[in-house]
């Protein structure tokens, strides 16, 4: 109920972003405590790459936290077991800051990510039928970097895993 009353929001253009300045490594532990229990239930190994130092961004923190829950409860969901999942980090020589979730779980086609990318869109994969979700969390995360000015961009292979980029724009980098 949550992400469709988020999507409601979004869509109503009512969104209001309330941005402080976050420590990346510490918010992706935060993150990564929310689903630990899941990701040890699911017997899948989760990796943190995102290390000090890195920059400083200016953001809302809940939604960015909503953003990666979102993206590392999927990438839980839809990688079987033994599989891992990892976050890493990157600044882009333009001075954007790059936050990637990685998984060698199913993946998707192109055909699976477009649907997946629209609002209760779920791809029909044999693996995911039996999986819960409203098919919202991507469009969501794709709508929340948006509203940073940033962007999402999914790269991904059947049968090799997804790896989703987060790219917030060098206007919210704080440096030094």
């Amino acid at each position: 109920i949550n992400d469709i009353l988020d999507v409601s929001v979004i869509e109503a253009g009512k969104l209001e972003l309330h941005e402080k300045e976050l420590v990346i490594p510490r918010l992706m532990e935060s993150v990564i405590r929310l689903v630990k229990s899941r990701a040890e239930f699911s017997g899948v190994q989760l990796i943190n790459n995102i290390q000090e130092p890195l920059p400083g961004l200016r953001a809302d923190v809940r939604r960015v936290k909503q953003i990666f829950l979102n993206l590392l409860t999927n990438a839980i969901k839809f990688s079987p077991r033994g599989k891992t999942i990892t976050l890493a980090t990157t600044n882009d020589e333009d001075g954007a800051l790059a936050i990637f979730v990685s998984d060698n779980g199913i993946g998707m086609s192109k055909e699976e990510i477009n649907l997946a990318m629209t609002p209760f869109g779920r791809a029909n994969h044999a693996y995911i039928r039996n999986i819960e979700g409203t098919g919202l969390g991507l469009p969501l995360c794709n709508s929340l970097i948006k509203a940073h000015g940033g962007s999402l961009n999914i790269q991904s292979i059947p049968e090799k895993g997804t790896t989703i980029t987060v790219l917030f724009p060098p206007g919210r980098v704080i440096r030094g």
